[in-house]
């Protein structure tokens, strides 16, 4: 029976199903309270879900019971960097966010990161663009992974990029389900050259 719950809960977890995967990881711990594997999951799935406080209770049992413990040695480290906000945030200033026709655009991410980074997100928050070959992630200062640039602007900054245009990138909004960021070019390699972006 508790083989079956743990695949359940592992099962809800691989399918981003926090709420579902919380539930399973406390119904296991009412008869097994000092089951390491279901605690270290419960701690994850109660982080992904913004309950960062209790997610650092949870991955402390899980250490008193077993204080070697890699992933939960690892878990507490990451859930107490974001209760504490160790996360340098630099922010933009209140001009940031002027819209001027061909050089600004509010872009909504894809592939975003987990739920307990995005709660973790301040609206203004000054982000880090990477290049791919084929892609832009957003990231933050620390290389925090937040997601990616669509694919079809992607392709054209990366040109864009790599003839010398630079650009700039600040959260506008965020919630559980979307980040919108606000990306102005602040040089353009050729005066000639036409708008980055179609507003």
């Amino acid at each position: 029976m508790s083989e079956n719950l743990a695949q359940a809960a592992i099962s809800a977890a691989l399918t981003r199903n926090w709420q579902e995967a919380s539930r399973i990881n406390k119904q296991i711990l009412e008869t097994d309270s000092e089951n390491v594997d279901a605690l270290n999951r419960l701690a994850n799935a109660l982080y992904e879900l913004g309950k960062t406080k209790e997610a650092v209770r949870i991955a402390n049992n899980a250490l008193e019971i077993d204080p070697l413990n890699p992933i939960a040695q690892r878990c507490l480290k990451r859930f107490k960097r974001v209760q504490k906000n160790e996360i340098k945030i630099v922010c933009a200033n209140p001009q940031t966010f002027l819209e001027e026709p061909g050089k600004t655009k509010t872009v909504n991410l894809v592939h975003l990161a987990d739920h307990g980074i995005l709660l973790s997100l301040t609206c203004s928050e000054k982000t880090e663009i990477v290049c791919g070959k084929y892609k832009i992630s957003i990231t933050r200062g620390d290389g925090t992974y937040i997601g990616k640039i669509p694919d079809d602007l992607a392709c054209r900054l990366i040109h864009l990029i790599k003839v010398g245009n630079k650009y700039e990138a600040y959260i506008k909004s965020v919630n559980e389900k979307q980040v919108k960021i606000f990306l102005r070019e602040i040089h353009r390699a050729h005066k000639d050259q036409n708008p980055t972006f179609i507003n």
